[in-house]
């Protein structure tokens, strides 16, 4: 870029996908519910793995995350079982959980896994999962 060249946007450098552009896909798409992820009732994009991590960046955070738990949940790590989150609104406390869910049913069908996480790390038994999802909670019971 010359110095009198204008800067490139956003709106320069990005496209959206097709389903973006034609309408077909709606906002509440986009709105990440792990309730609805594991009771297995989420639309694809979150509930199919592949489509959700061929959808996501493997962020040294996320990377991270799926290691200390997997290593935790296959008895190799000594760091304490309390993960606290650190991220604002809308900084991926949710994406993170929802690729947790993903990771210990295995990622199965995930072409791009390492990128992630090592698939040795993937717990080999049946992993039960428990949230609770503030989103979905009531709180008068």
């Amino acid at each position: 870029m010359s110095c009198c060249s204008k800067p490139r946007t956003i709106f320069d450098t990005c496209r959206p996908r097709k389903d973006v552009q034609s309408g077909v896909t709606k906002d509440e798409q986009f709105a990440a519910d792990l309730a609805a992820v594991v009771k297995k009732t989420a639309p694809p994009e979150y509930l199919d793995p592949a489509v959700f991590f061929r959808h996501s960046y493997p962020t040294r955070g996320l990377q991270t995350l799926l290691k200390a738990v997997c290593e935790r949940l296959n008895g190799e790590s000594t760091i304490s079982p309390v993960i606290r989150l650190h991220t604002q609104y809308g900084g991926g406390k949710t994406h993170g959980l929802i690729a947790l869910v993903h990771a210990v049913r295995g990622m199965e069908g995930v072409e791009n896994a390492n990128e992630f996480i090592s698939r040795d790390l993937l717990p080999k038994q049946h992993i039960r999962i428990a949230a609770l999802d503030g989103e979905n909670s009531d709180p008068c019971n």
